[in-house]
């Protein structure tokens, strides 16, 4: 199965696979990528500010070892 990871960047013009994992601020394109199957939203929310509602949603701890990216990618290999 191809999974996206999609991260706060400043922009995404194009993702390819179908299904996708958000992490924290990375979930701003959403709007621009409704054809994908969101799988999981990761994060603290620190960058993004709010916490999405419709979504399979994760919110981590802010006191945390890894970044909001390093964990959407563990949750992605799983």
């Amino acid at each position: 199965m191809e999974l996206g990871v999609i991260l706060n960047a400043p922009s995404i013009t194009k993702v390819q696979e179908k299904d996708v994992i958000f992490a924290d601020a990375g979930y701003k394109f959403k709007s621009n990528l409704q054809d994908k199957n969101v799988l999981l939203v990761v994060g603290d929310f620190d960058s993004l500010k709010d916490v999405p509602k419709r979504e399979n949603v994760q919110k981590l701890n802010v006191e945390k070892d890894l970044t909001d990216g390093e964990e959407a990618i563990i949750r992605a290999k799983e």
